[in-house]
């Protein structure tokens, strides 16, 4: 759900305020994540930056402390300003497509947990790597749900290993997990939802394939990654110190409000860290890159191969619908970039005319400053009127994508 916001634009013009702004302080909600399984890459989040715009209309700066001797008073307030949601959203993936028959090989017991070796039928897949979502029903402890890497072994047939808690199984034997556990393999979506958010290079119209980021797969500068965001992948104060320092944030899930997501963002940048390896990412058509930076074991997926329009079924349509879309994700996106321009002016413009008032400086002077101000914080007004209107929109024209395109 997208969440809108209403928060005042501080003191009213003409009233005493302090000068200084204050710091917006959002408390903490984090919540433990389960470590294992892991979640279905299904994300579904707002783009971290609606938090950006939150802190920032919180901490929005009063007007100036007084008015200059004989400045007539402005009549009207002004209204208050509400947060204007986030877009593009991360792009996020829709409900996967099962694959029957896998068969349990092998198990092992080791010092990462008990080894599970899959084999699983996949007459369709015509690469060498590739990576499923499996999901194992057990007796006592419900459904655990892992990203499988798997190669290709012969025929139809690829080869998958990952690792299982131990205390998931009573017996830990093969006869034992074939005879009690529930298996199956699921194809992953290959259709990304219409937020918009990696467009050109994808859209809902687009069909994607993927392979498994593995310990020893490369990766550059322009990949295409699925990567995982939860509190298990990110230590906030050092990946996000932005959202620490800002808005003295312990966790992601106090950010996202979610234990766990999956993101399909692209690498624009390497960073040096605690960790060998590690990447700044965001989507093509954000307007903002993303905060955390991103850790090589939290990548699960790189997309290898993009198939335009696989999945349009009225071509003119979606045309038309792509083109709505679009266009009101520029003007949010041109907006918010106007809005947090004329905050830092209006900052800087008060911080003028605070000092000099009460000076000798000329009445014309502080006149003429003053009523920029109250232009300025009017205009404020206006710009989060109307980024607060397009939300609505933007999820309509996201349906008319969606209606022109197969399941």
């Amino acid at each position: 759900m997208i969440a809108l916001f209403a928060l005042g634009m501080g003191a009213l013009i003409g009233c005493s305020a302090p000068s200084t702004i204050p710091t917006p302080q959002i408390p903490s909600t984090g919540s433990a994540l389960v470590q294992s399984p892991v979640e279905t890459p299904t994300p579904d989040i707002e783009a971290t930056v609606e938090a950006k715009i939150s802190a920032t209309l919180a901490a929005m700066p009063p007007t100036p402390t007084s008015a200059p001797t004989n400045t007539p008073m402005p009549t009207a307030t002004p209204t208050s300003v509400p947060t204007p949601t986030a877009t593009p959203r991360p792009t996020r993936t829709p409900t996967p497509v099962p694959i029957a028959e896998p068969q349990i090989t092998k198990v092992a017991t080791t010092s990462n947990g008990q080894l599970i070796v899959l084999q699983a039928y996949l007459p369709e897949e015509n690469r060498n790597r590739t990576v499923r979502r499996v999901v194992m029903d057990f007796p006592k402890h419900g459904i655990g749900e892992y990203l499988v890497g798997f190669e290709h072994t012969s025929g139809p047939y690829h080869l998958g290993e990952f690792y299982v808690d131990p205390s998931m199984l009573e017996r830990q034997n093969l006869d034992w997990i074939r005879d009690n556990v529930d298996i199956s393999v699921w194809q992953l979506p290959q259709r990304v939802a219409c937020t918009g958010s990696m467009r050109p290079a994808i859209d809902c119209g687009d069909r994607v394939s993927y392979e498994p980021v593995l310990p020893d797969t490369p990766l550059e500068i322009g990949d295409i990654i699925t990567f995982r965001l939860s509190d298990q992948d990110v230590d906030v104060d050092r990946d996000c110190p932005w959202i620490a320092e800002s808005w003295d944030l312990q966790s992601v899930s106090a950010l996202t409000g979610t234990n766990s997501i999956y993101i399909i963002h692209r690498v624009i940048r390497k960073v040096q860290g605690s960790y060998p390896e590690a990447f700044i990412t965001s989507g093509d058509n954000n307007f903002f890159e993303d905060d955390c930076a991103v850790k090589k074991p939290s990548i699960v997926l790189k997309v290898v191969e993009i198939e335009k329009d696989y999945y349009v079924v009225d071509a003119n349509g979606y045309s038309r619908a792509v083109r709505e879309h679009q266009k009101l994700l520029e003007e949010k996106g041109n907006g918010l970039n106007r809005f947090f321009d004329l905050i830092d002016l209006y900052n800087v413009s008060l911080a003028d005319y605070n000092r000099l008032n009460g000076t000798n400086a000329s009445l014309e002077l502080l006149q003429s400053m003053y009523q920029n101000l109250v232009q300025m914080n009017a205009e404020l007004d206006q710009l989060a009127d109307r980024l607060d209107a397009l939300p609505s929109k933007i999820d309509v024209a996201e349906k008319d994508i969606d209606r022109t395109i197969s399941r």
